[in-house]
């Protein structure tokens, strides 16, 4: 979950044969349990780091990881794990309140994943690419 009101998850499903994924999306649903789900292609999501909150590593990577961490939910000098102000709420990315560094309405997470499907054209086709016409 997402949010504590959030009363549907989400299933990530990968298929290692484009074929079989474009089958799946041209149903534009599957059954799980007995309720009929939506299916859409997963957009690619910039990479940020939980240890620095900035864009373009990931925290195994971060330049700074020597340095104190900043947590993703209040900003403070310590891992998100280890925050205890669920009160708080401070972006450290784009430098506000209002939501947390993990926010997907963040305006600067909007912005970079904008700027990444801008330049990778092949993520923004609704099936995988393959040698059957009907994808084009």
């Amino acid at each position: 979950k997402r949010k504590p009101n959030q009363r549907f998850a989400f299933l990530y499903l990968y298929m290692d044969n484009a074929d079989t994924a474009n089958d799946i999306l041209l149903r534009e649903s599957v059954t799980i349990s007995g309720k009929r789900c939506p299916v859409t292609r997963k957009a690619p999501a910039p990479i940020f780091c939980y240890h620095c909150q900035e864009k373009g590593h990931m925290s195994d990577r971060c330049p700074l990881k020597n340095e104190n961490p900043i947590c993703g939910q209040c900003g403070g000098p310590h891992r998100m794990n280890q925050c205890d102000d669920e009160e708080k709420v401070y972006c450290a990315r784009c430098k506000t309140t209002g939501h947390a560094s993990r926010d997907r309405s963040c305006p600067e997470y909007m912005r970079e994943t904008k700027t990444m499907t801008s330049r990778q054209t092949i993520d923004n086709l609704p099936f995988f690419p393959t040698s059957n016409s009907i994808n084009w």
